[in-house]
């Protein structure tokens, strides 16, 4: 499998991921001064919403291509230089542990080179079981339970 995007064309045809994103933004409570987890970034689009709405806050961007960290770090790091890192890793093997207040994700389950639950994978990754924000949760979290048990 290929965790290679074309990153331009993405950014220009995303926005089915950016409207379902900025709904499941629009439920969440911010402090503004969090840190959260992006979890398949993509092109930055959504994290420059998320990062507006955190304006003493910091965003950790994951995403498994190349290709769309480059492109999101020339549109965010502009604007919100140290506020914003960006990596590059697959979601099933993330070295984070419990060291954000908030996963935010939307359209991330490509973002995993490995077929599988990766919710349960990131949450290991906040700091309360209930941050989760995501908007294939319910459906990922049906598919693993059934995984899982069988």
């Amino acid at each position: 499998m290929s965790k290679e995007w074309n990153a331009t064309l993405y950014h220009q045809i995303s926005a089915p991921q950016v409207s379902w994103g900025k709904k499941v933004l629009a439920r969440v409570k911010l402090r503004g001064d969090e840190r959260v987890l992006d979890a398949g970034c993509g092109t930055g689009r959504l994290t420059r919403d998320l990062l507006e709405a955190l304006p003493r806050g910091h965003v950790v961007a994951l995403d498994v291509s190349q290709n769309m960290l480059d492109t999101a770090r020339a549109y965010l790091e502009p604007d919100f230089g140290s506020r914003v890192e960006l990596a590059r890793c697959d979601l099933l093997e993330m070295p984070f542990e419990c060291e954000f207040d908030l996963i935010f994700s939307t359209a991330s389950t490509g973002c995993s080179t490995t077929t599988g639950c990766f919710a349960i994978f990131i949450a290991r990754c906040v700091r309360t079981a209930l941050s989760l924000r995501n908007a294939e949760a319910a459906r990922t979290s049906r598919a693993c339970w059934r995984a899982l048990s069988g």
